[in-house]
Order: C-alpha cells, then structure tokens, then sequence
C-alpha cells in the first residue's frame, strides 16, 4: 500500500504518567489533534513521542492491552517500542522512549525506543549512552534547568557536539508572555533542531494539554513502521520541524507550578512514612 505524504502533528515530550490516565490523554490528544487536521489520506492522524522515567511502565502495560477507554490498543506490524490507538476514527501513533536524569539536573530524552538508561549519570555520559541507540536524542528547556552552573555545562556541551547529534527540546509548559530562552534560539540558528512537546505534569487535568504543542511533520506516515519513517526524517532535516501550539498562558503556569510543588511534597511524605 503507498503511502501518500501529508502533514502529521507529532507532539514530542509527553509523559502518561499511569495506566489510568491513558484514555484522557488519548481523548485530548485526538481533541488536539483535530483542529490543526489538514488533508491526510492516510490512516495515521497523529504522533506521540512517549518519554517514560525509568519507575514508569505505562508503555508496558499498554502494550498488553487490547482496549483502553473507547481505544483499541495494537501492534505495529514491525516496531516493538509503537503501539497504535484506534477510536474508528482517529489513530495515533504512541511511540515509546525514556527520560533520563543526569547527576547535574538535567533531563535528557531518547525518543522511539524500548532500551532504558539509568538515571544519575553526567550530561555527557547520558548522550554516550544514547548515541548507539535507535533512538532520537534530546535536551529539553525545563523550568530552572537551564540556568547558573548547569547552563555553562549545557553551553560547553554544545560547543563540542556536533548539531546532528543532538536535538533540543522546546516546551509547552513554559511561561508564553515570555520569549523562547535565548540558549534555544542561539542553538537553533548554529544548527541545532528543536523538537517541541507538551511535557504534562501528572496533576490537575494537565494531561488535557497532550498534543496541544508540537511540531508538523511532512511525511506519509504507515501503521507498519511510524517511528522508523519519521525518525529518517527528522534525521535528514537541516533545520527544525515547523511548530505548532503556544506555550501556557499566565494563569495555568501558576496553577501549574504550584500544583507541582504541592505533588512533589506529597511524595516526599508518603516515601518517608
């Protein structure tokens, strides 16, 4: 069957959190999806690069699910790490991947793959780690992350790694009132590709944001092997994909922080009672 080329939102940092959240992401990610839909004759609607901390198992356990809300849960035909979702109307492609954190704060992702990465190693052995790897490398901006001493080790990292190694990550659950961070846009005119996602918190209805942030790919995406197909082509760009969406406005980034502050704290007690 020919594959025709269309173009294909891709939402690139989304974390499921547990199984029970699935359904609602799938939901508003399809909502999402919907209003940026363009001509696409092929069956795949949409993507989302899945980044899974090493205590996650959502992908896993979605992976033997035959259904999950009104979705109905299948195998690619080639691509152990993508799992495709069916409501009779919309299927979207949900890709594995991993996110690492590194001994300096940082978090480094390793989209469209099965193979986990320990946590806690340095910056520079985690893109080691990642570089045999089928995966897609990337650096995403986290709130706090990219600043005093752990932006001059990113700044250094980027002067020795070659812009093809590695990709940035832009992110929806930044401030919108305030200008992309200027490391981002730096990298970006040297070459380096930006990859946004929504990046939802696991509190307060955020998973409604997935798919809401993203990027457009200009492929022709089949159910046999999607991540293979829009990794080649992200690999072969010279520039960044075309993005779409907006990142938070000033009310839910509040909302959003002090929700976050609040949830870290309950976990903190209930791992010490």
């Amino acid at each position: 069957m020919s594959v025709e080329t269309a173009s294909i939102p891709v939402d690139a940092h989304v974390h499921l959190h547990r199984i029970d959240c699935v359904s609602k992401a799938l939901d508003a990610a399809a909502r999402n999806f919907t209003r940026l839909e363009s001509a696409n004759p092929n069956s795949v609607r949409g993507v989302l690069l899945l980044t899974q901390s090493c205590e996650e198992q959502v992908f896993e356990q979605l992976a033997i699910s035959s259904a999950i809300g009104r979705w109905e849960i299948r195998h690619s035909n080639d691509e152990p790490h993508s799992l495709l979702a069916s409501d009779g109307r919309h299927v979207l492609a949900v890709i594995c991947g991993r996110q690492v954190r590194t001994i300096e704060g940082f978090e480094v992702l390793c989209l469209g793959t099965l193979q986990e990465f320990p946590d806690g190693m340095s910056l520079a052995e985690a893109l080691e780690a990642m570089h045999g790897s089928i995966g897609l490398t990337v650096i995403p901006w986290g709130l706090g992350k990219w600043t005093g001493r752990r932006l001059e080790v990113l700044q250094s990292m980027l002067n020795w790694v070659e812009p093809s190694a590695v990709f940035l990550g832009d992110n929806g659950g930044r401030l919108g009132l305030i200008d992309p961070p200027p490391l981002l846009t730096g990298a970006e005119r040297r070459g380096f590709r930006i990859l946004p996602g929504s990046d939802p918190f696991p509190i307060l209805g955020d998973v409604m944001r997935i798919g809401s942030f993203g990027f457009r790919a200009e492929i022709g995406l089949s159910e046999r092997d999607p991540w293979r197909v829009l990794r080649d082509w992200l690999r072969s760009r010279p520039s960044s994909p075309l993005p779409y969406g907006r990142p938070m406005a000033l009310g839910r980034f509040l909302l959003n922080q002090g929700g976050i502050r609040v949830y870290q704290r309950y976990l903190r007690l209930r791992s010490s009672g």
